[in-house]
């Protein structure tokens, strides 16, 4: 099944396949399996090598020479992103396997009948990153040596500050969003029927807002004089056109 905007926006779960449908959550969903957890499960699918550049240099891996879905299976043994996959797939029992079809590690539950291989992975990964309105764009080049060395060392700097500075508790993002959008009164919604929305709905949501209020106030200065209308793209900032991240 092949998803577009629409069906992001009827908040359908996603059918893969015969084995395979991914979660399409509700805000009450997330926030019963706990916010950090569901920040956690989203990261398993959408982190990228350059984003663990250090501890991957720690382990003696050139991120460089890392695809996504190498990062996914490497991820995918640690006990947290164990539990993460089943929030989106369901309860499962995987076990890494080589394909022998051309050699490639994937996840296999046997008893379940389901496979997770790089091309599996890539429409989870998708369908995740667009109900969360996650972009994926790559990262800038760091071929050059001295660039990544640049890079690399800042990086580490600031994850050393991160470690001699105590924990802070986590802060939840959704807290103030839903804050905002409840009391909009574009919105609709209010703080008792919000928790309802699939988590598409509620960001396409808080974004029309955005572009709604940007709309108008553009349009204010143009009838006051103070913005040139001459260097407005209305496609671009209309009320009704397309999201963009």
């Amino acid at each position: 099944m092949t998803f577009n905007e629409l069906n992001y926006l009827r908040g359908e779960d996603y059918q893969l396949n015969d084995t395979i449908r991914i979660k399409h959550p509700t805000l009450q969903e997330i926030i019963n399996y706990d916010e950090e957890n569901y920040l956690n499960a989203i990261n398993l699918f959408c982190l990228k090598p350059y984003d663990l550049m250090v501890e991957l240099d720690d382990m003696g891996v050139d991120f460089r020479k890392m695809n996504d879905f190498d990062l996914f299976m490497q991820l995918i043994q640690i006990p947290m992103y164990q539990e993460a996959v089943k929030f989106f797939i369901g309860e499962c029992n995987f076990q890494v396997c080589i394909n022998p079809e051309n050699d490639e590690m994937l996840l296999e539950d046997i008893f379940a009948e389901i496979r997770i291989d790089r091309y599996i992975y890539g429409k989870i990964a998708e369908f995740i990153r667009g109900i969360n309105f996650i972009s994926d764009k790559r990262e800038f080049n760091l071929e050059n040596d001295m660039a990544l060395e640049f890079v690399m060392e800042e990086e580490r700097a600031t994850r050393n500050r991160r470690k001699n500075m105590p924990k802070k508790p986590f802060e939840s993002v959704l807290a103030n969003t839903i804050s905002f959008f409840c009391w909009n009164n574009l919105s609709g919604y209010n703080i008792e029927n919000v928790w309802n929305l699939k988590v598409y709905q509620f960001y396409n949501g808080l974004h029309r807002i955005h572009k709604t209020d940007n709309y108008k106030n553009t349009m204010l200065g143009v009838y006051t004089g103070n913005v040139d209308s001459s260097k407005i793209q209305m496609d671009e900032i209309n009320w009704s056109g397309k999201i963009k991240l």
